[in-house]
């Protein structure tokens, strides 16, 4: 909790529960009481973070659903570029950021290495 340095002095925080109670009222409306915590559990949570080798085996294993990729060729880049094909073929979506086309850009098309 907000606590002042000096007598008088305002802050940001010292009205972040109005905020929070008015952000939550506009974003679930009459769902989000007291009770519920302001509808709290609604909010997404992060998850703990993942390195490569850990967030292709969960494609690999069907459980993740898209996955997001800027500036990195992890097709290139890992060991098992096998299980890697396999793990990005499972997604219901990809998306890549990178100006060049890369091996995992293209591995979906028909031709080349991943589909002889």
């Amino acid at each position: 909790a907000f606590k002042p340095l000096r007598p008088n002095q305002l802050s940001y925080w010292q009205n972040f529960n109005k905020f929070y109670v008015s952000l939550m009222k506009a974003w679930w409306g009459d769902a989000a009481t007291r009770e519920n915590n302001w509808a709290y559990d609604y909010l997404p949570k992060l998850d703990k973070g993942y390195d490569m080798l850990q967030t292709f085996e969960l494609m690999s294993q069907g459980k993740m659903n898209g996955f997001i990729c800027q500036g990195f060729n992890p097709l290139a880049a890992a060991p098992n570029k096998a299980k890697m094909t396999g793990g990005l073929a499972k997604l219901k979506f990809l998306v890549i950021m990178d100006p060049l086309a890369t091996e995992t850009s293209e591995f979906w098309r028909n031709y080349g290495e991943h589909n002889d």
